[in-house]
């Protein structure tokens, strides 16, 4: 994920986000890049300011290097309204955590939530697994089911213990 310079005004600096993912395509070892993360402004940045990051993301790093996008809203229908924009302004995947805060420990809704982003999406979805914003984490055996969706590719873990890591890791296997 990469960070978001901002101008005094609090704009989006452009040439300074070209230079900063220029930078990070170049590094070895990066193979992809996320866009509008938490570390990159994305949840106080306007859907308009997301496209114009992933316009910037998509003019910069090298096409075979995929961009990620960030997926930002309250709703369902918003998630999918974001990631529509998203891959018109070049993403070539998304990254997405369910809408509803603390919804994650049941995992019915995840599921349905998930899996009408795979009927409705034609991107591929990482999911974000994030305890500490969701106020808890998908159960594996709700990891399990999501990693078998058609369009899930991935699960960004974003786990602060390792057993826990380890425990969700064998699930999806």
């Amino acid at each position: 994920a990469h960070l978001l310079p901002l101008t005094e005004d609090g704009e989006i600096h452009d040439s300074g986000l070209r230079n900063h993912l220029a930078y990070l395509s170049d590094v070895d070892g990066v193979s992809g890049i996320i866009c509008n993360a938490n570390a990159a402004e994305g949840p106080t940045l306007s859907p308009e300011e997301r496209v114009r990051v992933l316009e910037i993301a998509d003019d910069v790093v090298p096409t075979e290097m995929p961009i990620v996008a960030t997926t930002l809203g309250g709703s369902t229908r918003e998630v999918v309204a974001d990631a529509r924009r998203a891959r018109e302004a070049g993403a070539d995947a998304v990254l997405v955590r369910e809408p509803f805060s603390g919804i994650a420990a049941d995992g019915d809704v995840v599921r349905e939530f998930f899996g009408h982003l795979d009927e409705m999406l034609d991107l591929p979805i990482v999911v974000f697994q994030h305890p500490e914003q969701n106020g808890s984490s998908y159960s594996p055996d709700v990891l399990g089911d999501l990693v078998e969706l058609a369009s899930v590719v991935g699960v960004k873990a974003a786990a602060w213990e390792v057993g826990n890591f380890e425990r969700d890791l064998y699930a999806m296997r």
